[in-house]
């Protein structure tokens, strides 16, 4: 039985509009790189990310002074698991050819970072 579980990650609004386009563009590529992953749940993980994220992206449009704002998503363990997996294989210059923009790229970047703090321990390649 799989278990919910809501998490809040505090993104500054560069790093929300970063992984808004991060995860419109991720769907194909990171289900095509991460092959050991249930690409049902990835994709399924990627979906509930970008409903929770498009609607934040919405609030801070209607407040410009508003920064940083607390996310609040909730996943399923699997997708969970999924989506950890899927980013920590992600390569900067993966994201760098994804997003096309340097500075969007190291903003998707540290919105990841931030994600995967909470969903899996980070793990770092040199």
């Amino acid at each position: 039985m799989s278990v919910s579980s809501q998490f809040f990650i505090d993104l500054e609004r560069g790093e929300l509009c970063a992984l808004d386009r991060f995860l419109e563009r991720s769907r194909s590529t990171l289900n095509a790189a991460v092959l050991e992953t249930s690409s049902a749940a990835l994709s399924s993980a990627l979906q509930a990310m970008q409903q929770t994220v498009r609607h934040a992206v919405q609030q801070l449009e209607k407040d410009a002074l508003i920064n940083e704002v607390s996310v609040a998503m909730q996943l399923l363990d699997e997708q969970a698991d999924a989506a950890a997996l899927a980013f920590r294989r992600l390569t900067v210059s993966e994201l760098d050819l994804m997003l096309e923009d340097e500075e969007v790229s190291n903003d998707a970047s540290l919105a990841l970072w931030k994600i995967l703090d909470v969903i899996g321990p980070i793990e770092v390649r040199l």
